[in-house]
């Protein structure tokens, strides 16, 4: 057991080390780059050289090898997307999904971690979804199939992220009176707040996140759905301006 455990451990950081290999190819020859996130509690944890989930654990195991970056920074998602468009100066943000769009315009690393993808949850007190917006797995076929099921339905997400290319064309498919929208500093932890407190009927969230949540908040309820063609697992990686 000692050994798979070492094994896993060197095969993060085999990982990292690569990303971190391609950060440094992409930005040769010019100032170290700002390196930038949206969580404080990412921050802290990289200092402490201590993680606490699949993203700090691995970024701390890579920090404390190499050192911590001069610019780490603090930022809001909406104003790194603002840095990595107006490209004045070489940037790059730690964990971001991998897309068409994102494909052509930026520079991306190996994959960095896996994580379980986002799944729906309801609030509680609605009525469990009918099969006629599941698939044969009792999987969501689409989160416009419950918004024509129930005109009224909510959903609380963040506009400035991205959740993948299928999910980001669901989204946009739903109309604006039905999504809630939030965005600043530790999203996912303030979504799933925003969430258990009532100001939304659904939101797409990491499972890891709402375990948090759970831990912090014992007896939490709520219903929860995969969303069909949708993997298990999603790949994080570094993202970096040309």
């Amino acid at each position: 057991m000692i050994v798979i455990k070492i094994s896993i451990r060197y095969l993060f950081a085999w990982g990292i080390l690569n990303a971190w290999s391609f950060f440094n190819m992409a930005n040769a020859n010019v100032d170290e780059p700002i390196i930038m996130t949206d969580s404080q509690g990412f921050i802290d944890q990289v200092q402490q050289r201590q993680g606490d989930g699949t993203i700090s654990t691995v970024y701390s195991l890579l920090f404390s090898e190499i050192g911590l970056p001069q610019n780490l920074q603090l930022m809001p998602l909406n104003r790194q997307n603002r840095e990595f468009n107006q490209n004045k100066y070489a940037a790059c943000s730690l964990y971001r999904f991998k897309t068409e769009e994102r494909a052509a315009k930026y520079l991306f690393s190996k994959v960095i971690y896996f994580l379980v993808h986002y799944k729906l949850y309801q609030q509680s007190y609605l009525s469990k979804l009918p099969k006629s917006v599941l698939d044969i797995n009792g999987h969501v076929r689409s989160l416009v199939d419950i918004n024509l099921l129930d005109r009224n339905a909510t959903f609380l997400m963040m506009p400035s992220y991205s959740y993948g290319d299928f999910l980001d064309s669901q989204i946009a498919a739903l109309p604006e009176t039905a999504k809630i929208a939030w965005s600043g500093i530790d999203p996912h932890n303030r979504l799933s707040n925003l969430f258990f407190s009532k100001r939304s009927q659904y939101a797409l969230m990491f499972p890891g996140e709402v375990k948090g949540y759970q831990k912090a908040h014992p007896g939490t309820h709520y219903n929860s759905y995969r969303m069909a063609n949708v993997p298990y697992a999603t790949m994080g990686y570094m993202m970096c301006n040309k």
